[in-house]
């Protein structure tokens, strides 16, 4: 996943207008560079950084980069709040960080990668010991050299390291490494990760117990802010994050936010201090996405839209608020760049795809939950076939969905390459509900959108799981919806009736045990069969076979299964069939 420069400065650039709202003692984060370069570079990516926060500030002149502000008590407005001035200060070459020496930094600056964990990244933050647990990475307790170049004289320098847990972190989102002949520990946290649900970003980072808010910012529909103090950390963490069952990860971060036009109604400022991630941002737009740069790159994830009103109501209601005033910024004027930013409307962002065309290239869909300490996944292909909506299940607001395009999803999904460009260019994005008689392990209710929320396809496609493990006959039928969808026919094509057929074999089912080996059911002894279409679920042409020796045969739903139900049965099937 490629780092996203315009992320970051979309979401920095509040904070170099409204530093009077900050601690006077704020730390920032240093991300150190992959490879080390010359000064002289240095300080051009510097200066190519500025020219894009400028971009996304909406017209903010390129000196102005110290700020300081005082608290004006004004008349109020028709905003109804306090103004706050911010004025701005010319800016010098001076203000740039001078770089260390070699001799000035830790190792974690010097060796800010680490041979063999090239995706972690130092964030030059002490983790307490009482974080670290040794034990379960490094058993041994054994040291891996790695190298590292000081640019000023140009020699190479080794060092041993050893990785560790961090306590209640996922070691694929953070680790705390050691250099030996240290008793320090210092965070480095993977940059190139992105996670598929909010669920699963929460639950990897302890967010609930990591993560703290400070300011809030509203932004007016004319571009005017008003900041917000005094959040309580766990009311806005319950108000937003209580549910995060249908937080999905958007695809493509970066094009939603640069090409069509993410339009930010809230931001907070956001620190995770255990990683040394100090007032970066979530923001959140009315149409239910929130943004986040926490972790180094761009993040996108829906969220109800009740959950955006709710925290404006909280603000609003509970907090202390300011209009903020940008001394020599015109009233309005980022509202302009909003609009120059953000001008696809729903239609022209439509068009990127091909409505006649996705429902074909695009058939691959999982679901990832969260379970006593693990995740599990559960895939579902398209089975080419639509559904009524009132064949679905009423529901406030639908969950949201990533659905791939087979090839790549075949290709990609078990290899760790699966994270990388090519599952945003393979992707799309999509409303999940689930089915009124069919459950949600067997089967889900697909509506396409672009990568933006925006419908494309009015139609419910259904999608079906791989396979399921039913226990017993009536789980097999009850779980996929025979009672509602089978359509049953004789050797002869003539129709059964449904009802009867549920009687005979699915009413008492439970008591019909699944057989582990499915060779139990032997063609030879056959007795009766019947045919089985259920279109909804893509199932054509299917069938049932009973054995005169008490097997049943199904083959109408994922791989074929066997089910012991006994002799008796078997033969009230084949005395219905002979009426």
């Amino acid at each position: 996943m490629k780092n996203i420069k315009t992320a970051k400065a979309l979401s920095e650039i509040d904070e170099e207008f409204i530093i009077e709202a900050l601690p006077k003692d704020r730390i920032k984060v240093t991300v150190f560079p992959w490879k080390y370069i010359a000064l002289a570079s240095s300080f051009a990516l510097i200066v190519c950084l500025g020219v894009m926060a400028v971009l996304f500030s909406g017209g903010v002149e390129s000196d102005k980069a110290k700020t300081t502000s005082n608290s004006s008590t004004s008349e109020i407005d028709d905003t109804g709040y306090e103004k706050k001035i911010i004025k701005s200060g010319d800016s010098s070459h001076a203000d740039i960080a001078k770089e260390k020496s070699w001799a000035e930094k830790n190792n974690s600056e010097r060796f800010a990668q680490l041979e063999g964990l090239s995706e972690y990244v130092s964030t030059n933050t002490i983790v307490p010991k009482d974080m670290v647990d040794i034990t379960p990475l490094n058993p041994n307790n054994t040291y891996t050299d790695t190298k590292a170049t000081d640019i000023a004289t140009g020699k190479t320098h080794t060092i041993g390291y050893r990785y560790c847990l961090i306590k209640g972190i996922n070691y694929n989102y953070a680790i705390a490494v050691n250099f030996k002949g240290e008793d320090k520990f210092y965070a480095y946290v993977n940059t190139s990760i992105q996670p598929y649900s909010f669920m699963e970003f929460a639950k990897c980072l302890d967010l609930e117990n990591n993560i703290s808010f400070g300011s809030a910012y509203y932004t007016l529909n004319d571009g005017r802010e008003i900041q917000f103090e005094g959040l309580d950390t766990k009311k806005v963490w319950d108000i937003l994050f209580s549910d995060q069952s249908s937080m999905t990860a958007m695809a493509d971060p970066d094009k939603l936010l640069t090409q069509e036009g993410f339009k930010k109604r809230v931001s907070i400022s956001t620190s995770i201090d255990l990683l040394g991630y100090k007032n970066l941002t979530m923001s959140f737009s009315d149409d239910g996405m929130l943004f986040t740069n926490l972790t180094g790159t761009a993040k996108i994830f829906r969220i109800d839209t009740k959950k955006v009103q709710r925290l404006k109501t909280y603000l609003t209601s509970s907090c202390r608020g300011y209009e903020l005033i940008y001394e020599g910024r015109q009233q309005g004027e980022s509202e302009k760049a909003n609009e120059q930013k953000g001008s696809s409307d729903s239609s022209s962002v439509s068009k990127l795809f091909d409505e006649n065309d996705v429902s074909k290239k695009y058939t691959e869909f999982e679901i990832v939950s969260y379970n006593n300490e693990s995740f599990n996944t559960l895939t579902y292909h398209s089975a080419g076939s639509t559904i009524s909506p009132q064949e679905i299940e009423n529901s406030d607001s639908y969950g949201g969905a990533i659905i791939y395009a087979e090839e790549f999803y075949k290709k990609y999904r078990n290899t760790d390459k699966f994270y990388m460009e090519e599952r945003l260019n393979n992707s799309i994005g999509g409303y999940s509900a689930q089915l009124k008689h069919v459950k949600s392990k067997c089967a889900y209710a697909i509506k396409y959108t672009n990568n933006f929320g925006v419908v494309i396809d009015d139609n419910w496609y259904v999608f079906t799981a791989k396979d399921f493990s039913p226990s017993t006959l009536y789980e097999y039928a009850n779980d996929i919806g025979m009672k509602y969808y089978a359509v049953y026919t004789n050797a002869s094509q003539k129709p059964l009736a449904a009802d009867k057929v549920w009687e005979i074999l699915f009413e008492d089912g439970e008591k019909n045990a699944i057989e582990s080996d499915t060779s139990k059911y032997d063609d030879s002894k056959k007795l009766s069969e019947i045919n089985v279409d259920m279109n909804v679920l893509g199932c054509k042409d299917k069938s049932i076979k009973v054995s005169e020796d008490g097997y049943l045969y199904a083959d109408v739903f994922g791989t074929p299964k066997v089910f012991n139900i006994g002799r008796e049965k078997a033969q009230k099937l084949a005395d219905y069939l002979n009426e």
